[in-house]
């Protein structure tokens, strides 16, 4: 089956995931404020780990392959997101394995950047949008988490640092 199980409850403002982009490593992440611990992680083909709070809340996601290997899209269309942020909160099925292999694609178009877990014969535009904060937003389709995306902000061009 594709994608990761998830279920879907309302964000507070720490609970909202913010993409943090580093030039110089070409590597992304995207965390929240939270000051929870996270002592449960999903790791996703070795390419992508998500931190969870004890609950199972998505605190924090390090995607592993380096910008260099992102393919590059034509437009940059980061959807609008409207309404209450969500926050991702992975069920017990999935954080019970620790590791899955999952098909992982990540492509970039200008600031936004788009990381799918679906199989290549499936499309991974599907599903529907569900805003996780002002510049990312989950894919989802039947509960099940397909994709994230993200706006992205160059830290070390902002001079700030993750």
């Amino acid at each position: 089956m594709t994608g990761l199980g998830i279920e879907l409850l309302a964000a507070t403002t720490q609970d909202e995931i913010r993409a943090e982009f580093d030039s110089q490593s070409g590597l992304l992440s995207l965390r929240s404020e939270s000051n929870d611990k996270w002592p449960r992680a999903l790791n996703v083909d070795d390419l992508v780990i998500l931190d969870c709070s004890q609950s199972g809340v998505v605190r924090n996601v390090e995607l592993l392959i380096p910008e260099s290997r992102w393919a590059i899209l034509a437009s940059d269309e980061f959807p609008p997101l409207v309404g209450p942020s969500n926050a991702l909160k992975l069920l017990d099925e999935e954080l019970s394995r620790m590791s899955i292999d999952l098909p992982v694609a990540v492509s970039r178009s200008g600031t936004t950047v788009v990381m799918s877990f679906v199989a290549q014969d499936e499309e991974p535009s599907g599903g529907s949008l569900v805003k996780l904060s002002p510049t990312c937003a989950a894919r989802v389709s039947n509960s099940r988490l397909i994709g994230l995306i993200a706006r992205i902000i160059d830290h070390a061009e902002s001079g700030s640092h993750a």
